[in-house]
């Protein structure tokens, strides 16, 4: 299923940045008897971002690990990969846990773009004044050391500075890295208009973006995507047992009194349908209400295929009017 939507060796080899910071911090519980760890993204992603470079086999030598490791705030984290990753001409993947995380860069990119080609230009690293968190002083040893430190490079600079006096910033990513073969990250329709926007400002859409996977905390590798660029999802019948509560449309903003509604199998879900998705798992989860609702879209093959509408219960209270997230993205596509 996974090479439906990406192809298989596409990226064997490939000179990819990662936005996924890896930070964590120690934490001790009150009693003093357990000990922590906890990262600014949830350990589930760290472990879809080893396993993504594991499976694509990506080269990430680009920006230093170091990086992803000991910088905390996401600006800094942006400032030192955009280094790094703007002087690396033949970059061919950009990959991140969520579509956010690439808007964000691209938008910091413009906002600091002269900063960032100064410090290309000079082969040197920000000082603390110019960073939100001063940089540990093993990290800035570390990084104007002989094994991570970038030579000046002021024609990189200077062809940086010609790119972005030609077009602008619109659809830039081709025009900063020709050999660029796509963008990896998890869309969903509730990241719709971040993907509107990054489509019709930085990102040329002629790049693909291949969605990574549908999955949660309490388990990752739920569902596959069909295509890129899409919200239609495949479910893996082996990762875990699907159940599904159907929803109606004048009771999915409630919630539900009922402890054991009636639930469906996987072949027995009805296009054009909304469910509540249910799962067990290996691990001993069992009929784990997620609260996401689905809408079943088609088959692919004997499989349903599906996309993400919203969860059960999430509203807007106005006065005495419920709004439903699916009745607000609905009224906010109409608008736009």
């Amino acid at each position: 299923m996974l090479t439906k939507s990406i192809p298989f060796n596409l990226f064997n080899g490939c000179k990819a940045i990662s936005l996924t910071s890896l930070h964590y911090k120690t934490h001790v519980t009150k009693d003093k008897l357990k000990t922590y760890k906890m990262g600014v993204i949830t350990a589930i992603a760290a472990h879809e971002k080893q396993n993504i470079e594991t499976i694509l086999k990506f080269n990430q030598d680009i920006v230093p690990s170091i990086i992803l490791n000991e910088i905390t705030g996401s600006n800094d984290m942006f400032l030192f990969v955009l280094i790094w990753a703007l002087q690396c001409k033949e970059l061919e993947v950009i990959s991140s846990v969520f579509i956010m995380a690439l808007v964000n860069l691209f938008t910091f990119m413009e906002k600091k773009f002269d900063f960032i080609c100064k410090h290309i230009e000079m082969g040197t690293i920000p000082t603390d004044e110019s960073l939100s968190s001063p940089l540990p002083i093993d990290v800035r040893l570390a990084l104007q050391s002989s094994n991570y430190r970038l030579p000046p490079n002021p024609s990189r600079a200077q062809e940086l500075h010609q790119i972005v006096s030609e077009n602008g910033f619109h659809h830039i990513n081709r025009r900063l890295w020709p050999n660029l073969k796509c963008g990896i990250c998890i869309i969903s329709q509730n990241f719709k208009q971040f993907e509107l926007k990054f489509l019709s400002t930085y990102w040329d859409p002629v790049v693909p973006i291949f969605p990574y996977v549908y999955g949660m905390s309490e388990h990752h590798r739920i569902a596959v995507p069909l295509t890129t660029n899409s919200y239609q999802l495949i479910p893996l019948p082996r990762s875990v047992y699907y159940e599904f509560i159907e929803v109606e449309n004048d009771d999915r903003d409630d919630d539900d009194d009922d402890q054991s509604p009636e639930s469906l199998e996987l072949g027995q879900i009805d296009e054009g349908k909304l469910y509540e998705v249910v799962l067990t798992t290996y691990n001993g989860l069992y009929r784990y209400r997620t609260e996401d609702i689905i809408k079943v879209t088609g088959h692919y093959y004997t499989l349903p295929v599906w996309k993400l509408v919203g969860r059960r219960g999430q509203y807007l209270s106005i006065i005495t009017e419920h709004v439903t997230e699916m009745e607000l993205r609905e009224i906010i596509d109409l608008i736009l």
